[in-house]
């Protein structure tokens, strides 16, 4: 199931010192699992009535939904290794 409006980019690398983005880090079934869990959360109902739960309901269902929509070892890698490479720009 291929959202064809949709042209998200869920892991992109900086080429250039104005921030421009282009080269999509995820693969194209990592990417398009990502705007799947995405659509999904964005549907998430509580069931409980405490508002108080919400939030760790929320939690519980957006972890079931990483563990579904779970990246490949490969876009794991280079999601990690995006993020050192932003880590150590900041400090």
């Amino acid at each position: 199931m291929q959202n064809e409006n949709t042209n998200r980019k869920f892991c992109v690398t900086n080429v250039n010192p104005n921030h421009a983005t282009s080269g999509n880090q995820l693969c194209d079934r990592c990417n398009n699992n990502q705007e799947l869990k995405m659509l999904e959360l964005k549907k998430f109902e509580s069931q409980m009535d405490d508002s108080c739960d919400d939030k760790s309901e929320y939690e519980i269902y957006k972890k079931k939904l990483d563990h579904i929509y779970d990246l490949c070892p490969q876009c794991k890698q280079r999601v990690k290794n995006h993020l050192e490479v932003l880590n150590s720009q900041v400090g």
